[in-house]
């Protein structure tokens, strides 16, 4: 399992009607031009993983 499969393994479960609220949300950020690249959010998420 990857690090990054094991961070997603502790996020909460959603219900479905948040999934697609969240899910809306994101789409609609896409559409207005809202993104950040990929590597950039994964380092993100390595630091905040990394032990202080």
């Amino acid at each position: 399992m990857s690090p990054e499969d094991k961070l997603l393994a502790l996020l909460p479960e959603l219900t479905e009607e948040e999934k697609d609220r969240r899910t809306r949300e994101g789409l609609a950020d896409v559409d207005a031009g809202r993104t950040i690249p990929h590597e950039e959010l994964l380092r993100w998420v390595r630091r905040l993983s990394a032990p202080s």
